[in-house]
């Protein structure tokens, strides 16, 4: 069952970091957020709107939609984890793939932007993980078979 403490948590460990490296202002350490903020010329650039839409996408809605206990059942919690899994490969697009590009006239730093290689990376590593898992299946039972309370844990409730 998800819980939204686990949000809570990602939250609080990404502004910590985020605020120590900061407020320590080292420029060995802030130069990765600089990336993620501005731009060459002091403007904000596309990796701060990610930023910001993993703040609110990747924390606030999920902390939100789980705080009601209906939302944890049937569809909804097929949708919400379906959203977190996107948002969460958006989160790690945001952390791997900023990067300065050196140039003659000066450093660029490449704006967000989503191209066939990275989709098809995606689908290419979920399909071995998908095939890896469809044939774990037919090896393996997903419930223990021979255990003695076997019925009284699948008729449980809360």
């Amino acid at each position: 069952m998800f819980d939204a403490r686990l949000y809570n948590f990602w939250a609080y460990i990404s502004f910590s970091q985020y605020f120590l490296v900061y407020n320590a202002n080292i420029p060995e350490e802030t130069f990765w957020y600089n990336i993620r903020e501005i731009n060459s010329d002091g403007t904000k650039n596309s990796w701060w709107w990610v930023s910001l839409g993993l703040l609110f996408f990747h924390f606030f809605f999920p902390f939100l939609w789980l705080l009601w206990y209906k939302n944890k059942f049937g569809l909804r919690i097929v949708f919400i984890s379906a959203w977190i899994l996107i948002v969460h490969l958006l989160d790690l697009y945001w952390n791997i793939l900023p990067s300065k590009i050196h140039l003659p006239t000066g450093d660029v730093i490449r704006q967000f932007n989503i191209s066939f290689w990275d989709i098809s990376m995606i689908l290419g590593t979920g399909g071995i993980c998908l095939w890896a898992y469809l044939r774990s299946m037919e090896k393996h039972k997903s419930i223990p078979l021979r255990d003695p309370r076997i019925l009284e844990s699948i008729n449980a409730h809360e």
